[in-house]
């Protein structure tokens, strides 16, 4: 559950598959969230970026302790 720290309302989905750009090549995916109330809004999102693979000096590959 979501909650906004303004009204101590849950909050509500507003959309879905919210893209987070975080520096160049980094986007988190998310959600949009809203307190119906005050109007307030959030992104949820989780620590694992999309990275752009174009990108140089970026690996796509799994390193040692995820292959195992």
């Amino acid at each position: 559950m979501i909650v906004c720290v303004n009204c101590k309302q849950e909050m509500t989905c507003k959309k879905t598959g919210y893209g987070v750009r975080w520096h160049k090549d980094h986007y988190y995916p998310g959600d949009l969230f809203i307190c119906k109330n005050c109007g307030n809004e959030v992104i949820v999102t989780n620590n694992v970026p999309i990275v752009n693979s174009k990108s140089p000096g970026l690996s796509m590959t799994k390193n040692k302790e995820q292959n195992d």
